[in-house]
This record gives structure tokens, C-alpha cells and sequence, in this order.
């Protein structure tokens, strides 16, 4: 029957590999307000004579670090920063989930990184399990026709031109929920875009680490990062809309769509990480549900382990979505307001 077989591509363009949320919504992601640096001035009198006025630097607030990491411009390779605490060193390094064939990333730096931990960990455990959805059907189906709810006349017409191709039309489809919809359309363009996450930062460096015979680990159990994927709080239907409005406008290049793959792909190879901050607080600001769940509340989650990793004896190189790290939320925010000094290893400049 027509309709279970898109729920069968449906499910499997949600599932086909490790985190859905290197669609648009997660390969990156928040934003910190710009601010300057206060010093403050402080004007010493003498009876006979006045002295030069003495310059007093305030430390910066991690906010404001971010702000002027960030307004330092590109660096030119993607963003990587290093926290040095004991004997403990702990590089955290942002990645990208999907990636394009021949887009060459890796540098001296980084290799030297990475080649002299001992560890390396990832959001997961083991990068080449493949998980079970459950329960896909449920999520994906509301109980009433709601996938045209908000669509101007272009955009259904849009969306109509692409179940078309799968010989359905619109009335097959209206109980299909937007987002799943939104999702759907979203992997297809990555998939013909050749992005794959076999070309992927995080199963790149998986299997160099395995290569290298490195100590592997986790911020979180395979279980527990899928159930983020399969059990998390599903978007509001205005959620759900906007990221169809917006699959389909990158689908068709009817609009801007900042947050476009291919954009968020080129932010992260030239480590804009003004864009990437920008991005992360769309996505706080339009999907703020999915925004808590998918990066709040697992960086949080992942504090203890790596407070654990900066009282040990170890270098350890961490791999996780850019979009963890940057912004008021990010890891490295959250590090600099816990005390830690957190360094960013921009790229030796060309002569």
C-alpha cells in the first residue's frame, strides 16, 4: 500500500545513521551577545604632582571571551580548544555529523592532537552501532490531517511535487506530522547533496582512534543517545511548520536558509564560530523544546564525566557536535564559568 511504503522511507530516512540531529537543527548551533571588554581607569592624586592614569583589566566573563573568540573572525580550520588542569589535558574538538566527499579538514594541529592523546571520546561509545527505531509510526502520524497546516498555497504545491515522485498525493500524506515530514525531505537533500555520516568528523576520527588502538569511550550510553532521537519531546506544531517551510525552501532555493547543511558545512570548515553561535540561537529561539533537549540538558549530562577526565592523569581528545560547544550554553562557556581556563588552538597563520 501507498502509504506504508513512505512510512517505510519516512523511517528510514530518520534512522538511516547516527544522529538525525546532524539534519540542519543540530550540525551546529546559539549565540552570544557582542560585547566589549570594560577596563576600568583609575586616577591617582598626589599634593605636589598627578601621576598617569592607571589601566585596571577586569577578567572577561566566559561570555565575553566567547563574544571576542568569535568577533576574532575565521580561523580558517575548524574550532578547537584545549583545557589543561594538572596533569590532565582535554582537547575539545567540534565536529559535523555529515560531510561531503574530498572536503579536506584535518591539519597539523589538529593530527598532533589527536595523535598524542590517549583517549578519545565521542558523544557515544561505539560509532558503528545501529540502532532500532520503535515506535516510529506513533510519532510520526498525528491523529487528525495536520502536514498543510500553515503552508501557503506555493509551499503546498512545493510539498506536492515531492510525494508526486513517490506516486502519493497530499490526501495520502495529511496526518503525517510536519516535522517528520520536514525530516524527511531534509535527509533526502543531504543524501543527493552527498553528504553521509561514513564521511563524517566523528566516524572519520572513530576509526582513526581504533587504527591508533586508542582508549575509546562516551559522554553517553548508545542507549540513552538514540532514546534522545526516538523519546525527546516532539516539536510544536509551529515548530514542526517552520522546519517544513524552511525543508522546503532549501529544497526548491525559494529563500535564505541559514541553517542550510551546505552553509552550516562551510561555517564549520572555515571555524566561523560567530556563524556557528548565530546558528545555535536560531535554533534556541525557533525550536526552543528541541534546543534544551538535544544540547541543554546532555551538556549538562556530560559535565560530571568531563569534570571526572580534568581530575585524572590523561590526554584526552573529545569529539563532539560543534554546535555542544559554542554559545551561552555551550561546554565551553559552562567550563570558564566553573573556573576552568579553556584555550582555543587556532591555526599557526600562513607566512
Amino acid at each position: 500500500m501507498q502509504v506504508n511504503a513512505l512510512r517505510q522511507s519516512l523511517k528510514t530516512a530518520v534512522s538511516a545513521k547516527p544522529s538525525p540531529p546532524a539534519w540542519r537543527w543540530p550540525v551546529l548551533i546559539g549565540a552570544v551577545a557582542l560585547v566589549a571588554a570594560a577596563a576600568g581607569v583609575v586616577g591617582i592624586s598626589h599634593w605636589h604632582r598627578a601621576t598617569s592614569a592607571t589601566h585596571i583589566a577586569r577578567p572577561l566573563t566566559p561570555a565575553e571571551r566567547n563574544a571576542a573568540e568569535a568577533q576574532a573572525g575565521p580561523t580558517g580550520s575548524p574550532l578547537l580548544w584545549v583545557v589543561k588542569n594538572g596533569d590532565a589535558t582535554l582537547y575539545l574538538f567540534g565536529s559535523i555529523h555529515m560531510l561531503r566527499q574530498n572536503l579536506n579538514w584535518m591539519d597539523p594541529r589538529l593530527f598532533q592532537a589527536f595523535d598524542t592523546s590517549d583517549e578519545a571520546w565521542f558523544e557515544l561509545p561505539d560509532l558503528e552501532y545501529k540502532p532500532t527505531f520503535k515506535g516510529f509510526k506513533a510519532t510520526a502520524y498525528a491523529n487528525r490531517p495536520v502536514l498543510l497546516d500553515g503552508l501557503s498555497d506555493l509551499e503546498k504545491h512545493q510539498l506536492e511535487t515531492i510525494v508526486n515522485r513517490y506516486n502519493y498525493t497530499l490526501d495520502d500524506l495529511v496526518r503525517v506530522k510536519p516535522s517528520a515530514m520536514a525530516g524527511f525531505i531534509s535527509q533526502m537533500d543531504m543524501v543527493a547533496g552527498g553528504f553521509s555520516v561514513d564521511r563524517g568528523v566523528d566516524y572519520n576520527l572513530f576509526r582513526r582512534a581504533k587504527s591508533l588502538k586508542m582508549k575509546i569511550d562516551g559522554f553517553e550510553s548508545n542507549s540513552v543517545h538514540y532514546s534522545y532521537l526516538s523519546d525527546r519531546e516532539a516539536p510544536t506544531q509551529a515548530e514542526g511548520t517552520q522546519a517544513l517551510k524552511q525543508a522546503l525552501a532549501a529544497h526548491f532555493g525559494t529563500g535564505v536558509v541559514p541553517d542550510d547543511i551546505h552553509v552550516l558545512a562551510g561555517h564549520w570548515r572555515a571555524g566561523d564560530q560567530k556563524a556557528l553561535t548565530e546558528s545555535v540561537d536560531r535554533l534556541a529561539t525557533e525550536t526552543p523544546e528541541i534546543y534544551k533537549t538535544l544540547l541543554v540538558k546532555r551538556n549538562s549530562l556530560w559535565m560530571p564525566r568531563i569534570e571526572a577526565i580534568l581530575k585524572g592523569k590523561h590526554r584526552v581528545f573529545a569529539t563532539v557536535g560543534v554546535a555542544h560547544l559554542v554559545g551561552p550554553d555551550g561546554l565551553v562557556t559552562q567550563l570558564r564559568a566553573r573556573g576552568y581556563e579553556v584555550t582555543r588552538l587556532d591555526p599557526t597563520p600562513k607566512s
